[in-house]
């Protein structure tokens, strides 16, 4: 204690130990699977619909090849974020995929054997069949006066009123097209030529018929506002790096004479007398259905608070198993915390699904039977996996993440693909496989809530999040011992922080029991460590909590890093 010798008030700060656990987030969902467009092998957040439109294109059909069936070429993806929306989802994360044979549609606007350092090329920036696009490109003149051409920037392109003279701005003054004249004129000189500044207007109506529209481009690198950095293949802001479908690819010694001549040279004025090229790109393609070893790229980094995976549709592709293996792969990392909803393919009876959910033996997986009918789209069937993540999320948030996530309607939901009778009930759940029935006046109910794992203890999807959740709260909680000195006084405060915790969650109706003594247990100290632990830095908690089940306790056993 510091001894105060002088009458007056004093602060003094104190390290706090009184830190408080929260429960985490267990309902972020991430969706990986082929979309009519956007970025690849890397997960991006979306907090709305609108998001994934302007990301990855609209919910039309893929195209896979004229031998693929339309279940095949279905948008599963986009009918997935939209019903995860719909039924209550919140945190969702979407990794795009492409197959083999995937390209970028493109067209060489100068002359083939041109030299590639003054080449020019409108291309897609995403591979895809959305790419093969009508661009429309016009030219537009504005005659200048004295204030306008002072006013231009560096770069700016004028020609004169006869279209034989055509100048750059250097600067203040105005030089000759092409380059090498030495002759640099100024504004007063130039008006002589009863000048016009000359812009592009760029357009592009992609496959699914959307206008993309980039109004007064520049000729020259050194303009603001130059075709080659707005519609640049590698933009520099994140926006535009996720939504702007096209660019223009300008070789490095492109001049604004040049790049204008790759676009309209020989072309004759229409009856307004302006300039319009029409080019159609061409060679897009969605290639072949995506396989495991694609999906297994962005499912090597799954962004940390993911903690529900699925590949909505997958089931439908040739290589639909190996697809399911890499989702359960990724839930098998260490630390990772996650659940894979699989789902079964769609035209399954009820004994071929049992069959085929046989093989994928997980306290980390869930299935659900049947497809669900499409709202307004009888005819769409599509796969539960999407509809599911977002009932989780609204089940977390109405009752939490303890609750069996069943008995609750989906509410996108149009219909199921087949019904669900008792027999076919009676076959399944003990299966671990999760059947969607219909109810007069409810809709479509979910009517199961099982893991696909034979381990009664981890048989119920509830029990496997919550203890999730209890695990990285916690975890996350009592990250503040780390440096702590390992003795009675930090396992005091660890104790007391888990006590306070858990008896939180118990009033929350998370925990069994009438009394706490019923509902947990905590330990910290000398029954939980060794004097070997304690020299190692070692500091290891019990934690012991009765679910809602009988009688039973699950024990998380932490080893925590101290005193390092």
């Amino acid at each position: 204690m510091p001894e105060y010798s002088v009458p007056g008030s004093y602060a003094k700060e104190l390290v706090s130990r009184d830190q408080v656990i929260r429960p985490v987030d267990v309902g972020a969902a991430l969706f990986v699977g082929p979309t009519r467009r956007g970025r690849r092998n890397k997960a991006l957040q979306i907090t709305q619909y609108t998001d994934f439109e302007r990301w990855y294109g609209s919910a039309a059909d893929l195209d896979f090849g004229p031998a693929a069936p339309r279940a095949v070429n279905v948008n599963y993806i986009a009918h997935a974020v939209r019903a995860f929306f719909a039924e209550g989802g919140r945190q969702l994360y979407v990794a795009r995929v492409t197959g083999a044979g995937a390209r970028k549609a493109r067209f060489r606007l100068t002359a083939r054997g041109t030299d590639k350092s003054l080449s020019l090329s409108c291309v897609a920036r995403f591979r895809g069949d959305l790419g093969n696009a009508e661009a429309r490109f016009t030219e537009v003149r504005r005659v200048a006066d004295a204030a306008a051409l002072a006013g231009a920037a560096t770069g700016s392109l004028a020609v004169s009123a006869d279209g034989l003279a055509w100048f750059v701005k250097e600067k203040k003054r105005w030089q000759r097209v092409p380059r090498g004249n030495s002759v640099l004129l100024k504004t007063r000189e130039l008006l002589e030529f009863r000048p016009s500044l000359v812009t592009m207007d760029a357009s592009f109506v992609d496959a699914d018929g959307e206008r993309f529209e980039y109004p007064g481009l520049a000729f020259d690198r050194r303009h603001p506002d130059w075709v080659g950095r707005v519609l640049a293949e590698k933009p520099a802001g994140r926006e535009a790096r996720l939504t702007q479908p096209f660019a223009l690819r300008t070789g490095t010694r492109l001049d604004a004479g040049g790049a204008h001549a790759a676009i309209f040279a020989g072309i004759a004025a229409d009856p307004s007398g302006r300039l319009v090229r029409r080019v159609q790109l061409s060679g897009g393609s969605d290639g072949a259905p995506p396989a495991g070893t694609a999906y297994a790229k962005p499912l090597r980094a799954v962004p940390a608070d993911v903690s529900l995976i699925a590949a909505p549709g997958s089931s439908v592709f040739g290589d639909g198993e190996a697809i399911a293996d890499a989702l359960l792969a990724c839930t098998a990392v260490p630390g990772a915390f996650r659940l894979a909803v699989l789902d079964l393919a769609p035209a399954l009876g009820p004994v071929d699904a049992r069959a085929a959910s046989a093989r994928w033996q997980s306290a980390r997986a869930v299935t659900y039977y049947p497809w669900v009918r499409a709202a307004g789209t009888p005819e769409l069937n599509l796969p539960p996996s999407g509809f599911l993540c977002g009932l989780y999320a609204r089940s977390d948030a109405e009752y939490g993440v303890w609750k069996a996530p069943a008995n609750l309607s989906l509410r996108s939901a149009g219909g199921l693909a087949r019904a669900v009778d008792g027999a076919a009930l009676e076959m399944l759940n003990p299966a671990g496989v999760n059947c969607l029935r219909e109810f007069a006046g409810r809709g479509c109910v979910v009517w199961g809530a099982r893991t696909l794992t034979a381990d009664p203890e981890w048989r119920y999807v509830a029990t496997r999040r919550y203890m999730d959740q209890l695990q990285v709260s916690i975890t996350q909680g009592l990250r503040w011992v780390v440096f702590e000195p390992n003795d009675e006084p930090l396992w005091e405060a660890v104790r007391q922080q888990l006590e306070a915790f858990l008896i939180a969650q118990w009033r929350a109706g998370a925990l069994h029991g009438g009394k706490l003594s019923q509902a947990f247990f905590v330990r910290c100290g000398d029954d939980t460590m060794s004097a070997h632990d304690i020299e190692q830095s070692r500091l290891l908690v019990e934690v012991g909590v009765a679910l809602l089940r009988p009688a039973e306790f699950s024990v998380l056993r932490l080893v925590l890093a101290v005193g390092a």
